[in-house]
Order: structure tokens, then sequence, then C-alpha cells
């Protein structure tokens, strides 16, 4: 069952933002070769999981993540984290915002749900996404508020597709298999004449983000933690 608060903000908040031709999202390439895609994915899938293998990396991470995209603090907060000793010797660490807080996603929800599939999300109450950030002068962009609740409405239409796909191998079998259903749930949260166009990495993170956020709120039923683990599991 998918909220009808979330099929209308997508309505109309994406038919603002983006034109496109299709009604279904396309998974879009990543400008460049596959084999070098591949190689810096991998990378920053494993720089994402020493972040949040680490309970004092992981506060800085979970700080970052509630800074809007955009919100000058969010490069120097990230620069901060790429810094850490997770990054490779001699290396430097150079990440897209929207980017980069996908991968963390990723990251937490595979650190504490990859091991359960979810259970019923659709009782669960929809998100007031402006409080999942901490706003200063950047307000939250239209975008990011309209990509949260595209993300929210493709998880609920196949919450086991979702998760399948956001604990997949970058690139695997595993992602292979998932990513049909996923795109077919995608496909029910945008507007007729719209299309959506992501790279693997930036679908995955946005799925894992509201993978994350429902089943924290869940979790921790009647008080949601939105933007912060269950109690007692990080490292």
């Amino acid at each position: 069952m998918t909220h009808p608060a979330y099929k209308c903000v997508v309505a109309l908040i994406l038919g603002a933002v983006f034109s496109a031709s299709s009604i279904s999202p396309a998974v879009a390439g990543d400008g460049m070769e596959k084999s070098s895609a591949s190689e810096a994915e991998k990378a920053m899938a494993a720089f994402a999981k020493c972040v949040i293998d680490s309970k004092k990396r992981q506060e800085k991470a979970l700080a970052y993540l509630m800074i809007p995209n955009g919100d000058p603090r969010q490069n120097v907060e990230g620069s901060a984290i790429a810094k850490s000793e997770c990054a490779m010797p001699g290396s430097e660490m150079r990440f897209q915002g929207d980017l980069f807080a996908g991968t963390l996603y990723t990251a937490l929800y595979r650190k504490y749900y990859a091991k359960t599939f979810p259970g019923d999300l659709s009782t669960i109450e929809p998100a007031v996404y402006e409080s999942e950030f901490k706003v200063t002068t950047t307000p939250v962009g239209t975008e990011q508020l309209a990509l949260r609740a595209f993300g929210d409405c493709a998880v609920l239409q196949n919450p086991k597709a979702a998760h399948d796909f956001a604990i997949s191998e970058m690139r695997g079998q595993n992602e292979k298999a998932a990513l049909p259903a996923v795109i077919e749930a995608t496909g029910l949260c945008v507007s007729a004449g719209s299309t959506l166009k992501f790279s693997r990495t930036i679908l995955k993170g946005i799925i894992a983000e509201s993978l994350f956020k429902m089943r924290n709120r869940q979790a921790a039923t009647p008080a949601p933690v939105a933007t912060t683990p269950p109690a007692g599991t990080a490292k």
C-alpha cells in the first residue's frame, strides 16, 4: 500500500523539477567506462563502510547527512570525513554531496538492517522531510524533498525488492536480479509523461535512505528516530 501523500508530493514536485518523455524511470550510465566506474563505486562503498563501522566517524557522518544539499557546511563537513583514516594513503577523496550522502546511507542500511527483511512498512506515519535536516542559512531544496518522497514511494511499492537492491553488491548478480523490480516500483512513483535518470549508485542511495529512515521509525515506534541508528548497535 502506498501513502497517498507520497504520490501526491511526487506528482506535484517532480512535475516541476523534471521534464522527460517516458513514464518509467531509467537507470542512467555513470559517464565513464564500466571498469573505471566499477572501481570507483567499490572504492566509495569501502570508504563509506569504514566510516560507518566506527562509532566516532559514524556520528560525524550522521551529522553530515542532516545538512541540506547546497549548504556550504556540506563541503566543510564532507571534506573532514574524506580526510579520515578511511581514505587510502596518498589518495584524495572528492565526493559530490548527494552521491556521498547516498553512499553513506547504503552503508548504514547494510550495517543495521541487511540481515532482516523489512516488515509491513505501509502503516508507518509519513515522514516530515524538512524535519530531517538542520537548516541554517540554506533551506532544504525542492528537488531534495522530491527525491525523499520519491524514494519512500518506491520502497512502499515493493519493500523486498528495495531491500535486496540496497544490500546488493554494486554491479553484482544480486543487484542485476533486484534492479528490474525496483525500476518497476519507481515507475509507479512518477507522473505520466515524466522520466528520471539515475546512476545505479544514486538510485541505490535514494532507496537505502528511505529504507533506513522508515525502519528506524518502525523500530523506534512510538518515538520516531529519523536520522540515527537503533540504540546499542553501533560499534
